[in-house]
């Protein structure tokens, strides 16, 4: 039993590997995100969403990151990221009571968004409150990216970005303008997300060579980290100078 499984894991390991090197590659993965997706918000049940979702992608990512192969990681994660927006907002649209259920996180954080827009006031209007969020979600991705391969970063995010998607949907659909259109993601969200993308990937070169049996490109991981915490640093600079002006731009949609 212990070598059929064994001989059964190694089959499905060299089949990754042959996928992952195919050019529609990340198509798979945006269509692994939508079906798995799907089948966990329909499921009802919170503790499947970030398992599902992150299952479309980390087998990609592993095999990327054990290769060496960067750049092909970073296409996988940015069709990952891509995807469960596509996938959030989709939902939020056309079914938000669906997707609330099965990420309770989303309805208390639009509730959250829509006290800060309104009165100014929650988690989010405090910077020594959103500052040390930001700094301990650096911390936990470094970590689960340095022993993990970014496997816990993905299972976390996977559910920010459903999150983020139905802020967003939640803006518009309450109050369709231009103003909910083009601000619905806050511009220091979008750093956020190149940010913790790049240092999943520098970090994550060290479990990818260990994995690999190969050495680890500690010049290239140190490149990375540092444009990781450059663009994360930038991301807390931009909402502490704009989030005043975001929500009086967004004062009228809720």
């Amino acid at each position: 039993m212990t070598s059929a499984a064994l001989q059964g894991l190694l089959r499905a390991l060299q089949t990754a590997e042959e996928l992952r090197q195919q050019r529609n590659s990340p198509a798979l993965v945006a269509l692994g995100v939508a079906c798995l997706g799907t089948l966990a918000i329909v499921s009802q049940q919170p503790l499947l969403v970030p398992l599902l979702l992150t299952a479309a992608v980390f087998p990609f990512l592993l095999l990327d990151l054990r290769a060496g192969d960067l750049r092909r990681a970073a296409l996988h994660l940015a069709v990952f990221v891509a995807a469960t927006l596509g996938l959030g907002l989709l939902w939020s649209l056309c079914a938000p009571g669906w997707l609330v259920t099965a990420v309770p996180e989303a309805g208390f954080h639009h509730w959250e968004t829509a006290r800060l827009i309104g009165t100014g006031t929650g988690h989010a209007a405090r910077p020594e409150d959103f500052i040390t969020d930001r700094a301990l979600d650096y911390v936990y991705v470094s970590a689960g990216s340095v022993f993990g391969a970014g496997l816990a970063p993905l299972l976390m995010g996977s559910t920010a970005l459903l999150v983020d998607a139905h802020l967003w949907a939640r803006l518009v659909s309450d109050s369709p303008s231009a103003a909910a259109i083009a601000l619905g993601f806050p511009p220091w969200q979008l750093l956020g997300y190149a940010g913790y993308l790049l240092l999943v990937l520098g970090w994550g070169e060290v479990t990818g060579a260990t994995v690999g049996a190969r050495p680890i490109q500690w010049r290239r991981t140190a490149k990375l980290v540092a444009a990781a915490t450059v663009l994360l640093a930038l991301q807390v600079v931009v909402q502490l100078l704009m989030v005043d002006l975001w929500k009086s731009w967004l004062g009228g949609t809720v």
